[in-house]
């Protein structure tokens, strides 16, 4: 089990923080966003969660939210479809 700080210094490290539930009735996760320091969110989020988010994905949580993220990380790190990797198949 890792302690507090540790868990602080991996989210201040993370380029992306993805909080896959249904409903959230806790408010860490919008701590969390805040410290990763790039928070976004579904279509669906909370007001609350919209209101510090800096990216509002058009798809609501669990039909392409997540992917649609991953998708805008990537692109802005000009990493999307760029390599052979990405066309390994």
């Amino acid at each position: 089990m890792i302690g507090p700080q540790q868990i602080v210094r991996e989210l201040s490290e993370a380029d992306l923080f993805i909080h896959p539930s249904i409903i959230d009735n806790s408010p860490n996760a919008l701590c969390e966003a805040q410290l990763v320091g790039c928070p976004v969110c579904p279509a669906d989020a909370a007001p609350e969660i919209k209101a510090i988010s800096r990216y509002v994905s058009p798809f609501v949580g669990g039909q392409g939210a997540a992917r649609d993220v991953i998708e805008q990380v990537l692109k802005a790190q000009g990493q999307w479809m760029s390599d052979k990797i990405a066309f390994g198949w």
